[in-house]
């Protein structure tokens, strides 16, 4: 299915919500000057006071396909970390977590990813972040980890960790061995 990265820990795990994107009613969105707003959202039948239907953007993201080249603006505050359900197939025995996104990884987002890792340690020992692949619970999963204080962590780690490569070799039956990665982060 996708990559996928999150947070966990033993202590409740705070929403860092882009500040770049907000969901609006379209007469919000219509007032604040979004023009590509789809046909069916602007229907006579619809509800365009009904809250939280359509995301309006500040920056514009532009994603090339060919050269894999993601143009975002390059704002360090421009990810989000926001608390699912917790029905998400996750591999750690921690209780709390927050799943992270972003366009594309900057040093100064992972910058920001590190204040809010230590702004969390201040609830708990240890902060596990993990990349792993949603969708391949019939795979064979090995886990690597690696163990870090605050201190030492920094955005090359992030960017390493945001960078790794999911997939192994195929073993027996033609299983692929998919890599989970997790990073301990303690005080």
């Amino acid at each position: 299915m996708s990559r996928f990265i999150y947070i966990t820990s033993d202590y409740p795990l705070l929403p860092c919500p882009n500040p770049h994107e907000k969901m609006m009613s379209v007469n919000e969105a219509i007032s604040v000057g979004a023009t590509n707003i789809p046909d069916i959202l602007l229907s006579d039948d619809f509800d365009k006071d009904k809250p939280s239907v359509i995301m309006v953007s500040d920056r514009t993201v532009n994603i090339n396909i060919d050269t894999g080249v993601i143009e975002d603006g390059d704002f360090d505050d421009d990810f989000n970390i926001w608390i699912p359900d917790n029905s998400l197939p996750l591999k750690s025995n921690k209780k709390y977590f927050a799943v992270l996104e972003w366009h594309r990884l900057t040093e100064g987002r992972a910058e920001n990813i590190i204040k809010y890792i230590s702004q969390s340690l201040e609830n708990t020992d240890e902060i596990e972040l993990w990349h792993m692949w949603l969708g391949a619970e019939d795979q064979y999963h090995h886990i690597k980890s690696k163990v870090f204080t605050i201190d030492e962590f920094t955005p090359k780690d992030i960017i390493e960790l945001d960078k790794a490569n999911l997939w192994g070799e195929i073993i027996a039956d033609d299983v692929e061995t998919v890599y989970d990665y997790r990073y301990i982060i303690k005080k």
